[in-house]
Protein backbone atom coordinates (compact mmCIF):
# COMPACT_ATOMS: atom_id res chain seq x y z
CA UNK A 1 0.00 0.00 0.00
CA UNK A 2 1.52 3.32 -0.93
CA UNK A 3 1.68 6.17 1.08
CA UNK A 4 -1.06 8.05 -0.85
CA UNK A 5 -3.79 5.08 -0.11
CA UNK A 6 -2.86 5.28 3.33
CA UNK A 7 -3.49 8.93 3.28
CA UNK A 8 -6.80 8.27 1.48
CA UNK A 9 -8.07 5.82 3.76
CA UNK A 10 -7.21 7.71 6.65
CA UNK A 11 -9.48 10.74 5.87
CA UNK A 12 -12.02 8.57 4.74
CA UNK A 13 -11.86 7.04 8.15
CA UNK A 14 -11.91 10.47 9.94
CA UNK A 15 -14.46 11.99 7.48
CA UNK A 16 -17.29 9.03 8.58
CA UNK A 17 -15.94 9.55 12.54
CA UNK A 18 -16.79 13.04 12.00
CA UNK A 19 -20.36 12.37 10.24
CA UNK A 20 -21.24 10.02 13.27
CA UNK A 21 -20.21 12.67 15.59
CA UNK A 22 -22.05 15.02 14.25
CA UNK A 23 -25.32 12.68 14.40
CA UNK A 24 -25.07 12.02 18.10
CA UNK A 25 -24.83 15.53 18.82
CA UNK A 26 -27.97 16.47 16.86
CA UNK A 27 -29.66 13.34 18.62
CA UNK A 28 -28.66 14.64 22.27
CA UNK A 29 -29.36 18.18 21.18
CA UNK A 30 -33.48 17.08 21.36
CA UNK A 31 -33.02 16.22 24.81
CA UNK A 32 -30.08 17.45 26.69
CA UNK A 33 -29.40 21.14 25.14
CA UNK A 34 -31.74 23.98 24.56
CA UNK A 35 -32.06 26.12 21.54
CA UNK A 36 -29.25 28.81 21.60
CA UNK A 37 -32.15 31.61 21.41
CA UNK A 38 -33.47 30.61 24.13
CA UNK A 39 -31.46 31.46 27.39
CA UNK A 40 -32.14 29.06 30.53
CA UNK A 41 -34.64 29.34 32.70
CA UNK A 42 -37.11 32.11 30.69
CA UNK A 43 -40.11 30.07 30.51
CA UNK A 44 -42.61 30.28 33.11
CA UNK A 45 -45.67 27.73 31.49
CA UNK A 46 -47.14 25.09 33.88
CA UNK A 47 -47.55 21.59 32.73
CA UNK A 48 -51.47 21.89 32.91
CA UNK A 49 -50.92 24.94 30.51
CA UNK A 50 -48.61 22.98 28.05
CA UNK A 51 -50.87 19.89 27.55
CA UNK A 52 -54.32 22.18 26.93
CA UNK A 53 -53.06 23.92 24.17
CA UNK A 54 -50.94 20.72 22.73
CA UNK A 55 -54.36 18.92 23.13
CA UNK A 56 -56.77 21.43 21.39
CA UNK A 57 -54.26 22.04 18.70
CA UNK A 58 -53.91 18.43 18.06
CA UNK A 59 -57.75 17.86 18.89
CA UNK A 60 -57.29 15.05 20.97
CA UNK A 61 -59.34 14.63 24.42
CA UNK A 62 -57.04 14.88 27.58
CA UNK A 63 -58.57 11.89 29.12
CA UNK A 64 -58.57 9.54 26.00
CA UNK A 65 -54.83 10.11 25.16
CA UNK A 66 -53.80 8.99 29.04
CA UNK A 67 -56.54 6.60 29.18
CA UNK A 68 -55.63 3.14 30.22
CA UNK A 69 -57.12 -0.24 29.21
CA UNK A 70 -58.71 -2.86 31.37
CA UNK A 71 -55.09 -4.77 32.27
CA UNK A 72 -53.89 -0.78 33.17
CA UNK A 73 -51.56 -0.52 29.69
CA UNK A 74 -51.39 2.64 27.99
CA UNK A 75 -53.76 3.49 25.01
CA UNK A 76 -51.74 3.08 22.24
CA UNK A 77 -54.05 4.49 19.47
CA UNK A 78 -51.68 6.62 17.36
CA UNK A 79 -53.47 9.99 17.51
CA UNK A 80 -53.42 9.97 21.72
CA UNK A 81 -50.00 8.59 20.86
CA UNK A 82 -48.98 11.11 18.86
CA UNK A 83 -50.51 13.90 21.38
CA UNK A 84 -48.09 12.49 24.42
CA UNK A 85 -44.99 12.47 21.54
CA UNK A 86 -45.69 15.83 21.21
CA UNK A 87 -47.02 17.21 24.87
CA UNK A 88 -43.63 15.60 25.94
CA UNK A 89 -41.16 17.38 23.53
CA UNK A 90 -43.42 20.92 24.47
CA UNK A 91 -42.90 20.23 28.53
CA UNK A 92 -39.11 19.42 27.82
CA UNK A 93 -38.49 22.19 25.50
CA UNK A 94 -40.58 24.92 28.13
CA UNK A 95 -39.72 23.78 31.21
CA UNK A 96 -36.23 21.89 31.26
CA UNK A 97 -37.04 19.71 33.74
CA UNK A 98 -35.80 16.89 34.03
CA UNK A 99 -36.80 13.55 31.80
CA UNK A 100 -38.09 12.00 35.23
CA UNK A 101 -40.52 15.14 35.97
CA UNK A 102 -41.05 15.42 32.71
CA UNK A 103 -42.72 12.07 32.49
CA UNK A 104 -44.73 12.25 35.81
CA UNK A 105 -48.43 13.72 35.04
CA UNK A 106 -50.85 14.78 37.27
CA UNK A 107 -54.56 14.00 36.19
CA UNK A 108 -57.46 15.23 38.97
CA UNK A 109 -58.23 11.35 39.57
CA UNK A 110 -54.65 9.66 38.62
CA UNK A 111 -50.95 10.49 38.77
CA UNK A 112 -49.19 8.76 35.80
CA UNK A 113 -45.38 7.77 35.62
CA UNK A 114 -43.68 7.43 32.60
CA UNK A 115 -39.78 6.11 32.63
CA UNK A 116 -37.00 8.50 31.32
CA UNK A 117 -36.91 6.10 28.05
CA UNK A 118 -40.33 6.26 27.41
CA UNK A 119 -39.70 10.62 27.20
CA UNK A 120 -36.75 10.19 25.13
CA UNK A 121 -38.38 7.85 22.79
CA UNK A 122 -41.12 10.81 22.76
CA UNK A 123 -39.04 13.18 22.17
CA UNK A 124 -36.87 11.69 19.27
CA UNK A 125 -40.50 10.18 17.70
CA UNK A 126 -41.96 13.92 17.54
CA UNK A 127 -38.86 15.52 16.00
CA UNK A 128 -38.96 13.06 13.25
CA UNK A 129 -43.07 13.39 13.07
CA UNK A 130 -42.18 17.32 12.43
CA UNK A 131 -39.23 17.02 10.02
CA UNK A 132 -41.33 14.38 7.59
CA UNK A 133 -45.25 15.05 7.98
CA UNK A 134 -46.16 18.69 6.97
CA UNK A 135 -49.60 18.55 9.06
CA UNK A 136 -47.38 17.81 12.03
CA UNK A 137 -44.92 20.47 10.95
CA UNK A 138 -47.47 23.15 10.93
CA UNK A 139 -49.50 22.07 14.46
CA UNK A 140 -45.80 22.15 15.90
CA UNK A 141 -45.24 25.61 14.53
CA UNK A 142 -49.05 26.93 15.83
CA UNK A 143 -48.55 25.61 19.30
CA UNK A 144 -45.01 27.01 19.42
CA UNK A 145 -46.32 30.42 18.74
CA UNK A 146 -49.23 29.62 20.97
CA UNK A 147 -46.91 28.93 24.21
CA UNK A 148 -44.51 31.92 23.22
CA UNK A 149 -47.32 34.16 23.03
CA UNK A 150 -48.25 32.88 27.09
CA UNK A 151 -45.19 33.05 28.17
CA UNK A 152 -44.56 36.41 26.33
CA UNK A 153 -47.56 38.15 27.46
CA UNK A 154 -48.30 35.96 31.18
CA UNK A 155 -51.25 34.96 29.46
CA UNK A 156 -53.43 32.32 32.33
Amino acid sequence: MTEQQLKAKIDKRQAIIDRLIERQNNDLSIYYKTDPKIEKDVYNISKEKIMSVVFKELGVNQKEVFRRNYNGKVNRVRTNATARQCYFYFVKRFSNSALKKVGRISLPNMELIYDHSTVIHALKSWQDLIDTDRTYSAAHKRIYKQLEFINKYNVS
